[in-house]
């Protein structure tokens, strides 16, 4: 599944919240992420989402 599905299966506005700066994400865009080193914080913290479990708890 790619990010985007994710986003999509777990977020009521995908598209807005992959283009907005996140603070679990040292404030970079999930957008600008894909494809870095970083790719894999974006997944961590939606799985984080879809299992309810806070992001603080799971991001480091």
């Amino acid at each position: 599944m790619s990010i985007r599905d994710l986003a999509a299966e777990v977020l009521d506005h995908p598209d807005d919240w992959m283009d907005k700066p996140n603070t679990f994400l040292g404030w970079a865009k999930p957008n600008d992420l894909i494809g870095s080193p970083q790719e894999e914080r974006i997944v961590e913290l939606l799985e984080a989402i879809k299992h309810r479990i806070p992001p603080h708890r799971v991001m480091s």
